[in-house]
């Protein structure tokens, strides 16, 4: 006789019990609670945060929800995307990053005084996140943070409003580039499902993300692949400050830029420089399967995953 093939019920993996058990008694126990996400959000960044924003306020706790950088304006239809502070903690009671490899990438969210005195949980799925914080719940085995946090919400009974399902599958749809990146796990289909069981539309949110691309972003895209360059198996280009000017576009514009360089069949890495305002270099590093560019991106003082990454790094 054959073995049963059918697939279990999501979980949060077995290594991360504890420390979810530690967060309950943490979350419980605070009255203000700070959240905070990376420097130049993604989906995922910015679906985490106010996912577990939404959880939050349901439990009847004040919560602070930050990033140092605007919410992309892609990223703004999601609810609650207007109160996301840019200021660092003051007084909270619990400090809980999000999507964030290192304390670093937190931006100018970080001041040392009050993290020092502080509770931290640190909740990610970068392989390369440096496990700091009080409370460590990181698997890179997720696909994205966003799954995480269902996995944990579930497994602790926290209340999931509708609003809080539509950040977290959008944090899911984005890191996984809607289910086709090599992190799709089953795991994270059945999590996608559960979450539309409970009314998040992903259409919608699809609509949102992938099918309501600005002129500008067109005509950024266009400059950028006229620049591009292609040598051995790695092809690069650049967003610099000109173009950005010249299509009266944003440096938001270029995020999926890299993606779809990375779709190249004559390359196995794309690289992406991108020129700030600051004139600092923000790079995006993305490869095929089997090519690991995190290590690169660690190398230059970033981080990331196997096969998207990036760094930033100093002007001229």
């Amino acid at each position: 006789m054959g073995s049963d093939v059918r697939g279990r019920l999501p979980a949060l993996d077995v290594s991360l019990e504890q420390p979810a058990m530690e967060f309950a008694r943490r979350v419980e126990a605070a009255e203000h609670i700070y959240l905070g996400t990376h420097i130049d959000p993604d989906g995922d960044a910015i679906g985490s945060l106010l996912g577990m924003a939404w959880v939050l306020r349901e439990m009847g706790k004040e919560v602070t929800a930050a990033c140092a950088d605007p919410v992309p304006e892609i990223y703004t239809f999601l609810p609650g995307s207007g109160g996301v502070t840019h200021d660092p903690p003051t007084d909270e009671d619990l400090i809980i990053s999000l999507d964030a490899g290192a304390l670093d990438r937190l931006g100018r969210l970080y001041a040392a005084d009050r993290f020092a005195i502080t509770s931290i949980i640190n909740i990610d799925h970068h392989v390369t996140n440096t496990r700091f914080g009080d409370v460590v719940l990181v698997d890179p085995e997720a696909a994205a943070t966003a799954e995480i946090l269902y996995l944990l919400f579930d497994r602790l009974g926290m209340p999931l409003t509708l609003h809080a399902v539509t950040c977290l599958l959008t944090g899911i749809i984005t890191d996984t580039r809607s289910f086709r990146t090599s992190n799709t796990t089953p795991r994270v289909l059945q999590v996608a499902a559960m979450l539309m069981q409970s009314g998040a539309p992903l259409t919608d949110i699809v609509q949102q993300v992938y099918e309501s691309m600005p002129l500008a972003s067109l005509c950024l895209l266009g400059q950028v692949l006229c620049a591009m360059r292609r040598v051995d198996r790695i092809i690069w280009s650049q967003v610099t400050q000109e173009m950005i000017r010249q299509c009266n576009a944003r440096a938001e514009d270029a995020s999926n830029i890299i993606n779809l360089m990375n779709s190249t069949r004559e390359a196995d890495m794309a690289i992406l420089f991108r020129e700030d305002a600051d004139g600092s270099i923000d790079v995006g590093f993305r490869s095929k399967p089997g090519v690991d560019v995190s290590e690169i991106a660690v190398a230059l003082g970033g981080g990331g995953h196997p096969q998207a990454s990036g760094c930033r790094l100093s002007g001229p």
